[in-house]
C-alpha cells in the first residue's frame, strides 16, 4: 500500500509563515494529500490502460483513495482488497506488481472442490472458449461449465442448470497424464473443442510498475497541489 504523508515538507515550508497561516496548514496539507493521491490513481489507471490487454472496467476502478484529514496527514493509494462479491482485485493483480504465482480463481477453487481440477493446476481458455470484450473467457460459459460439471455453489441451480445444458452441451473432462494436458472439452457430433485447459503453472513476471509510477506522479504533483490547497485555505479561512 503507498501512503503519503507531508512530515518532510512541513519544516521546511512553514517555519517562515505567520500565526495565522500555520493555522490554516493542516486543512491545506490533507487537501494537498488527498489531491495528489487521485493525481497518482489517475496515473495507475493510465499506465494499467497501456501495460493490459484490454483491462475491464471492473479493474480499471480497483484502485481505491483513503483521504487525508486535518488530524491524520496520510493518504492512502492501493488496489482493493475486499469485496461483497467476487474476487478481489488483489488477487489477480499483486503478481503484476510483484510477480509470482496468481491464486485461484473462485470458479477455479469451485472446480477443484468437486475434483474437477487437479491440486496444483490452474486453468486458462481453450482456442474454442468464447472470450468477452477484455478477451477473458465469458462468465457465462464458465457458468455453463461449473453447473455441468456439479460445482455451482448452490447445488439447485447446479440441478436446474443440468437438467436444461444436457440437451445441448456435452462436455468431455480429462485429467493431465503421460505429458499431455488436461482440461475441459465440448462434444459436437464426432469432433471436440478445447473449452479449457489445465496447466501446471501460472506465473507472472513484473508488467506494471506500481512504485516507479506512483513516485513520478507524486513528484510531479505534489508542489503544485500545495500552492492550490494553500491558496485556497487563505481565501477561504474563517
Amino acid at each position: 500500500m503507498l501512503e503519503i504523508n507531508a512530515s518532510a515538507y512541513v519544516d521546511d515550508t512553514i517555519k517562515d509563515l505567520t500565526r495565522y497561516e500555520k493555522k490554516q496548514i493542516p486543512f491545506a496539507l490533507a487537501l494537498t494529500l488527498t489531491n495528489t493521491a487521485k493525481r497518482i490513481k489517475e496515473a495507475e489507471v493510465k499506465e494499467m490502460k497501456r501495460v493490459f490487454d484490454r483491462p475491464t472496467r471492473y479493474t480499471l476502478n480497483s484502485i481505491f483513495i483513503k483521504r487525508a484529514t486535518k488530524s491524520r496527514l496520510t493518504a492512502k493509494v492501493w488496489v482493493m482488497d475486499s469485496v461483497w462479491s467476487g474476487s478481489p482485485a488483489t488477487r489477480y493483480l499483486l503478481p503484476q506488481i510483484e510477480g509470482g504465482k496468481r491464486k485461484l480463481k473462485p470458479f477455479e477453487v469451485q472446480l477443484n472442490r468437486v475434483g474437477i481440477l487437479p491440486d496444483g493446476y490452474y486453468t486458462v481458455p481453450g482456442k474454442r472458449a468464447r472470450r468477452d470484450k477484455s478477451g477473458n473467457m465469458s462468465r457465462g460459459q464458465i457458468n455453463q461449465i461449473l453447473s455441468y460439471c456439479q460445482a455451482q455453489r448452490d447445488h439447485n441451480q447446479n440441478t436446474t442448470n443440468r437438467s436444461k445444458l444436457n440437451k445441448s452441451l456435452r462436455l468431455i473432462v480429462m485429467e493431465p497424464r503421460g505429458g499431455m494436458p488436461g482440461g475441459i472439452w465440448s462434444i459436437h457430433g464426432d469432433r471436440t473443442k478445447p473449452l479449457l485447459m489445465f496447466v501446471k503453472n501460472v506465473s507472472y513476471s513484473k508488467r506494471w510498475d506500481w512504485w516507479r509510477v506512483a513516485d513520478t506522479a507524486y513528484k510531479r504533483n505534489f508542489n503544485r497541489e500545495f500552492n492550490l490547497a494553500f491558496n485556497k485555505a487563505m481565501s477561504t479561512a474563517r
